[in-house]
């Protein structure tokens, strides 16, 4: 389930289905990143995300960053930041401090720069 800082849901069938789309500029504004919600998974010690990502003016690689935290607390889990290529889905994993359990709500928060769109097609506990 998505929070903060995404679009309405959009149905791109021809990338399989649902998307949700984090606008740089508007996160910016909001001050802060875009957020899903994720339910725990016992024994899992990875959040992984599949994102595509596009950035104006265009460029060879986009960095973005990847934070997961409790759904209630700010105790960071996990955090990543990488450089990805625009326009091409990857799954970025964000190693977990600790294994999480089936009872655990988690966030996992996607930090990207103003000129940069990103397009979210699934997160997932791993």
């Amino acid at each position: 389930q998505c929070g903060p800082g995404w679009d309405a849901l959009e149905d791109w069938r021809e990338w399989g289905g649902y998307i949700r789309r984090a606008r740089g500029k508007l996160l910016q504004a909001l001050r802060m990143p875009a957020a899903v919600y994720l339910r725990g998974k016992d024994g899992a010690r990875h959040a992984v995300a599949r994102v595509r990502v596009t950035a104006e003016p265009a460029r060879p690689t986009v960095g973005l960053r990847l934070r997961v935290v409790p759904f209630h607390g700010d105790q960071r889990l996990g955090e990543r930041a990488v450089e990805v290529q625009p326009a091409e889905w990857q799954e970025v994993s964000v190693e977990l401090s600790r294994t999480v359990g089936a009872r655990d709500e988690l966030e996992l928060q996607l930090e990207i720069e103003p000129d940069v769109d990103a397009v979210l097609k699934r997160a997932w506990l791993d």
